[in-house]
């Protein structure tokens, strides 16, 4: 079984999730002009992200703090999306279901994919982007670090002209 499906069964009566919310409460603060509630104590040292350990399940602590308030995810969701885009934030209407696609996304708008493009890379991107449609932009922008709209100005010849 999953740690999330571990942990969703720990917070299935409303019980459970009332003394998860007493949890995240008491190890986290709350940062009145951005709204965010701030995770105080572990992380994960691989992502930075809030390490909350509810009932014997080791979880990101902003994964327990969205169910714990009765957030659900979507089929298609894979990862929670800080709208705040800040880590160590357990403040659950700053976070949102999404999938890496999106993520991705929300990191190019909020600059934090600035990675420059080699000339063999771009050659790369417009030889598999050139095959036929069996790679998006979106896989592209995921595989080389960039965000979509970068991919679409090289397949476009937008830019990098002479690569």
């Amino acid at each position: 079984m999953s740690m999330l499906a571990r942990m969703l069964t720990v917070l299935r009566t409303d019980e459970a999730r009332q003394k998860a919310r007493e949890y995240i409460e008491r190890r986290t603060i709350p940062i009145p002009h951005a709204g965010c509630r701030l995770w105080l104590l572990s992380t994960f040292t691989r992502n930075g992200y809030g390490a909350a350990c509810f009932r014997g399940v080791l979880i990101s602590a902003h994964v327990l703090a969205f169910h714990a308030w009765g957030g659900t995810m979507p089929n298609d969701a894979t990862l929670l999306r800080h709208k705040c885009d800040n880590k160590w934030c357990c403040e659950p209407s700053h976070l949102i279901p999404g999938d890496e696609y999106l993520n991705a996304d929300d990191a190019c708008k909020l600059f934090r994919m600035r990675k420059k493009l080699t000339s063999e890379e771009v050659r790369e991107i417009r030889s598999i982007y050139g095959e036929g449609g069996l790679v998006t932009q979106r896989d592209l922008a995921t595989q080389y670090g960039v965000c979509q709209r970068t991919i679409q100005q090289v397949v476009t010849g937008n830019t990098w002209l002479y690569a």
